[in-house]
C-alpha cells in the first residue's frame, strides 16, 4: 500500500513536468533536425544551386515578438534560403577564421535560439532591411540574425540570414557588426 501511493505521486509529479516542458519549450516539434539537415545538404549542393525550406513558428515567439518588439507575427513563416547558410559556413565555419566555427549541430539548436533568446532586439541587415537579432548562452554566445520579410502579396516571412558565435565578456557589449547593434532586451 505504500508503494502505490508514492508510484501514484512520482507518476503525476513526471506528469506534471512533462507538461510544463511542452509549454516552456514550445519550439516547432522536429525543425532543429530538419534545419541542420538542410544546411548539411545546402554545403553539398554544387555551384550556386539554390534551395528554401520554411518551417512554421512557435506560439511562444509569437507572444515574445508582440511584447518585447512591437512586431505581430501572426501569419509569419521561417525561411532559410541556400545562399545564406553558405554566407554563414563561408564566413563564420570551419573554413572562416572565426575562433568558435558555427555547425551543423549550431543549426539544429535555431529553434531554442529563437524560441529561447536570452536577449533580442531590432536590428537592420548589411543592405538596410528590418532585422531582429536573437542572442543566446550556451558555452558562447550564439547570434542569429534574421530578416523581416512583410510582402504586400501576404506571403510573411522571418527570413534566416546569418549566425555567428562570439564569446563576449560583457553582457550588453553590441554585436562586432555595428549595424546589428541595437538596445538588445533581457528576455
Amino acid at each position: 500500500m505504500k508503494c502505490k501511493g508514492k508510484e501514484a505521486l512520482g507518476k503525476t509529479a513526471k506528469m506534471i513536468d512533462t507538461i510544463k516542458n511542452m509549454f516552456k519549450n514550445d519550439a516547432v516539434t522536429g525543425n532543429g533536425e530538419k534545419i541542420k539537415t538542410f544546411a548539411r545538404d545546402v554545403m553539398e549542393l554544387k555551384g550556386n544551386d539554390t534551395k528554401a525550406i520554411e518551417t512554421d513558428i512557435a506560439s511562444k515567439q509569437v507572444n515574445i515578438f508582440k511584447k518585447i518588439l512591437g512586431i505581430d507575427l501572426s501569419g509569419f513563416k521561417r525561411r532559410f534560403e541556400s545562399g545564406y547558410i553558405r554566407h554563414t559556413f563561408n564566413k563564420h565555419g570551419a573554413k572562416s577564421n572565426d575562433a568558435r566555427p558555427v555547425t551543423e549541430e549550431d543549426f539544429a539548436l535555431y529553434e531554442d535560439i529563437v524560441t529561447n533568446p536570452n536577449k533580442i532586439s531590432k536590428s537592420v541587415t548589411d543592405d538596410g532591411k528590418p532585422a531582429v537579432v536573437y542572442v543566446k548562452k550556451y558555452d558562447d554566445k550564439v547570434y542569429i540574425v534574421e530578416e523581416v520579410r512583410e510582402k504586400t502579396n501576404g506571403q510573411h516571412r522571418l527570413v534566416f540570414r546569418n549566425m555567428f558565435k562570439n564569446s563576449l565578456t560583457h553582457p550588453d557589449e553590441a554585436i562586432r557588426n555595428p549595424k546589428y547593434a541595437g538596445d538588445l532586451k533581457f528576455i
